[in-house]
C-alpha cells in the first residue's frame, strides 16, 4: 500500500522509528487524489518538510520534478502549519523571481 511504502522511504533517510512516527501523525492527512498523483517518495519528503515547521507562521519551499516533467517545467510545493496560503500572496514573488506561474 501506499502509507507502508512512504514510511520505507522514510525509513531509508530518518530510520525506521521515526519514519513509523512521521507516518502516524500524517499519513491521514494524505488525501487519495495526492496518493494517486505522487509517488512515495515524494510524500515521504513532504512529511520531512511539514515535521521541520516548528511554529505556524513558519514556511518552507521545495522545488522539484516528477519523472514525466520536461527539463524546463519546476513544481514548487510551499509547507506551512495552520492553514492555506493565498495565490495572490505566492504568485507575485515567483513571477519577481522571473518564473512563469502555469498553474
Amino acid at each position: 500500500g501506499y502509507l507502508p511504502a512512504v514510511e520505507e522511504d522514510l525509513a531509508g533517510q530518518i530510520g525506521s522509528t521515526s519514519a513509523r512516527r512521521l507516518v502516524l501523525s500524517y499519513g491521514d492527512s494524505l488525501p487519495e487524489a495526492f496518493r494517486g498523483r505522487y509517488p512515495a517518495s515524494d510524500a515521504a519528503q513532504d512529511l520531512i518538510r511539514l515535521e521541520g515547521l516548528a511554529h505556524e507562521p513558519e514556511r518552507s519551499i521545495r522545488l522539484y520534478r516528477l519523472p514525466p516533467d520536461p527539463a524546463h517545467h519546476l513544481r514548487l510545493k510551499l509547507y506551512t502549519r495552520g492553514g492555506l496560503v493565498p495565490l495572490s500572496d505566492v504568485v507575485p514573488v515567483l513571477e519577481n523571481f522571473g518564473f512563469t506561474v502555469i498553474k
